[in-house]
């Protein structure tokens, strides 16, 4: 069984990609929002105060 590959021009893979937009938008808007969500409900771990006290010369 032989498979011949051709290469394809700029044109073949940008229609290529219109047609499968949705794949390609769709993983990335959901793995936004679960990032997010997970950021947003992680504590706060790096939380610093602090007490300035000046004294009068």
């Amino acid at each position: 069984m032989s498979v011949e590959f051709r290469q394809r021009t700029a044109g073949e893979f940008i229609k290529m990609l219109k047609r499968q937009k949705w794949l390609i938008i769709l993983p990335v808007i959901t793995m936004t929002a679960a990032i997010g969500y997970v950021v947003y409900k992680l504590p706060s771990v790096y939380e610093s105060r602090t007490l300035l006290t000046v004294k009068p010369p």
